[in-house]
């Protein structure tokens, strides 16, 4: 038989064991929720969390889309601020300080950076020449360079214009390190990432590099709803300082 102080440990220590495993429970709650972004993701929370575990990069990567890659990565940890305020830049070349940014801006920088080719002039030429193609929500009259390459639904347009829209695979899992992918997230909010040249080892999905509210992060992102967009990008395998014509700025296959 048990005794009284034999028992009451044994409960001792099955209360601290149960108190440890809420707190850890917690945490993780409380990490998801702080790090997750603002907008309305209730018609994917059945899908399972499943925490980012790189493996090494894919074998045989081009070296254009390895720079692209690169490039994106090194905003993680560097831009940590989501900021979608209106700012006057320069042209062409503007940007907003580095710590702050929006999901395009991860997209422009790492253009720029990769292969010196810039969307903020490339979309501008283009909408200065079509302006009646893209997107009329914002109700301005003419192209704004200071905001037009910032918004992810005329990028989609321009990306489309010059044939760069390639089909959206039925499995997350059959991206390649490189596309470009946009979402309508909760089937209202645009957004656009790149594909991570990293797999998550559980799902095997690609991760993907972005900034979806608390800065430019790496992570398991293929599996949220609403993806409506993959772009495939050919970047020169030399960076070179002058611009490309538009039409080589992206694959044809």
């Amino acid at each position: 038989m048990w005794g009284c102080a034999t028992i009451t440990g044994l409960l001792m220590r099955i209360s601290a064991r149960f108190i440890r495993s809420t707190l850890v429970a917690a945490g993780v709650l409380a990490t998801t929720l702080l790090s997750g972004c603002a907008w309305d993701y209730s018609d994917v929370a059945d899908a399972p969390f499943t925490a980012p575990r790189p493996t090494p990069r894919v074998p045989e990567l081009k070296a254009e889309r390895a720079h692209l890659i690169a490039a994106a990565r090194a905003q993680v940890g560097r831009t940590v601020i989501y900021d979608p305020k209106y700012v006057e830049l320069s042209f062409p070349g503007g940007d907003i300080p580095l710590e702050r940014g929006v999901c395009t801006d991860v997209v422009v920088r790492a253009f720029r950076d990769a292969g010196d080719q810039d969307l903020q002039l490339l979309l501008h030429y283009d909408m200065v020449s079509s302006f009646s193609a893209y997107p009329t929500r914002w109700g301005e009259p003419e192209p704004d360079p200071n905001i037009d390459h910032r918004r992810t639904e005329n990028l989609e347009v321009y990306l489309t214009r010059i044939g760069a829209r390639r089909p959206v695979p039925e499995d997350p899992r059959d991206f390649r390190p490189g596309d470009l992918v946009t979402w309508r997230i909760s089937g209202a909010e645009p957004h656009i990432g790149i594909v991570s040249d990293r797999i998550d080892e559980a799902s095997g999905r690609p991760l993907v590099i972005h900034n979806v509210a608390s800065g430019t992060v790496e992570e398991d992102f293929l599996w949220v709803k609403g993806v409506v967009g993959r772009f495939v990008p050919n970047l020169p395998t030399q960076r070179r300082r002058d611009v490309l014509p538009t039409s080589a700025l992206f694959s044809v296959d």
